[in-house]
């Protein structure tokens, strides 16, 4: 039988910043850069929030979990709970006091923050949880799904208070202005829906996308709403006339993500493979953010409003923020040289080490498992091709491999990148 190899050849890795910058300065799109990459455990990340108080982010994955990190430290402080297919989607209410999550096995939970134990779990729905948004006031959940609906939903007693259909396909996201008085939906019939939160009737509708609508967001003074769509536009639309102002094109795959700088000056979306920023007034493109090597699923801006995550199905979180030199500043892709044995099961086994690299200077030998990545431990070969992505050709790794039943450690300096590899 033939060994089948991954065919990326850890042609790694993603380029990183040294850890010097600021986070304590505002967005300033021309001096945006990739300041820290993050590898959560929970395999293809699909949604990424902060806390209201910044000293948090929830990561939704495929593996079912939430992850909560610290910002301060950027580690996990815990793992919660466990979607069966995968944890979608995950948002805090206002104060902190709840985090609601969303997930493929068609339910959502609301986990109460001070114990992190689950408050409710709710299941109503007949299929996929693709998006939760908190009222302002935090009393109400509002759960969107593939199965065509909206719930809203009593967070104090899981009580459903109502279901708003109408839409003529699954709704992908949900997102409250800020004064609570009206919730906009988003549709894979590429349609958003205006509900007015006092009578959940007759919803205002909005038309222009061509393709489905993934995400939406209020502006800070609820005047304005953006979208993303896999027909790749954002678009603003105005909210009281029901009617679009203005839409930018520019992505390079679906925009699944939308949202808004603190201060209004700026529309961010994520899209592809990048993160893009956009002038609020003239809709022109001011920043776009490449490096990641996968699909971006989930983004959050921090409350703070200077740093924003994304998360991919590459497995790993991106932070950006202002980091002096901008994007001038960006390290090239290093490169490792094994390829990975991409039918092992559980474990990571180098398949082969390639001649002249870094693998081959620290001594990597065919049929080593490798363990952890610089102290990330790693279970299977894509796990180990995003914590070596995570780093920078010049970056030293340690890498905890095993060989002949015996664990060890060896270190590889991330080599240049072939031509043509």
């Amino acid at each position: 039988m033939v060994m089948r190899r991954t065919s990326l050849l850890l042609l790694l890795a993603a380029a990183a910043w040294a850890d010097t910058s600021s986070r304590d300065v505002a967005i300033v799109p021309k001096q945006l850069g990739l300041w820290k990459t993050l590898v959560p455990k929970c395999q293809r990340v699909y949604g990424v929030a902060f806390s209201p108080d910044g000293r948090r982010l929830a990561v939704a994955g495929e593996d079912g979990s939430v992850r909560i990190l610290s910002t301060s430290s950027w580690k996990e402080e815990r793992k919660l709970g466990q979607h069966a297919g995968g944890a979608w989607c995950v948002a805090w209410s206002p104060d902190g006091r709840w985090l609601a999550s969303g997930g493929l096995d068609n339910r959502s939970v609301i986990y109460d923050t001070s114990t992190w134990k689950e408050h409710q779990a709710l299941g109503n729905h007949t299929a996929y949880v693709y998006g939760v948004a908190f009222s302002p006031d935090g009393k109400t959940l509002v759960t969107a799904s593939l199965d065509a609906t909206a719930r809203v939903w009593e967070v104090a007693t899981g009580r459903e208070l109502h279901v708003l259909a109408g839409h003529g396909d699954g709704v992908s996201a949900a997102a409250f202005a800020r004064d609570g008085r009206t919730l906009a939906t988003a549709s894979f019939d590429g349609t958003i829906r205006l509900w007015n939160t006092n009578t959940w009737a007759e919803p205002r509708l909005l038309q222009g996308h061509a393709n489905a609508v993934m995400a939406v967001a209020f502006s800070r003074d609820g005047k304005l709403l953006a979208s993303g769509s896999g027909d790749l536009k954002v678009k603003v639309w105005d909210v009281a006339a029901a009617r679009e102002e203005k839409s930018m094109n520019g992505h390079t795959g679906q925009v699944n993500a939308v949202a808004w700088s603190v201060d209004g000056k700026w529309i961010i979306s994520a899209g592809g493979r990048e993160v893009k920023l956009w002038d609020r007034k003239s809709g022109a493109e001011v920043a776009s953010l490449v490096h990641h090597s996968g699909s971006i699923q989930g983004m959050s801006v921090d409350p703070g409003g200077r740093m924003i995550a994304s998360g991919s199905v590459d497995l790993q979180v991106k932070l950006w923020a202002t980091v002096p030199g901008g994007t001038t500043k960006l390290k090239p892709k290093g490169f490792f040289g094994v390829s990975l044995d991409n039918t092992a099961q559980k474990e990571c086994v180098v398949a082969q080490v390639l001649a002249g690299t870094a693998a081959e200077a620290a001594g990597m030998q065919v049929g080593d498992v490798i363990l952890a990545v610089d102290g990330l431990k790693v279970a299977d070969y894509q796990e180990a091709i995003a914590a070596i992505g995570a780093h920078s050709e010049g970056d030293q790794l340690e890498f905890t491999i095993r060989r002949a039943g015996a664990d060890m450690k060896v270190k590889a300096k991330l080599g240049k990148r072939p031509d043509g590899q």
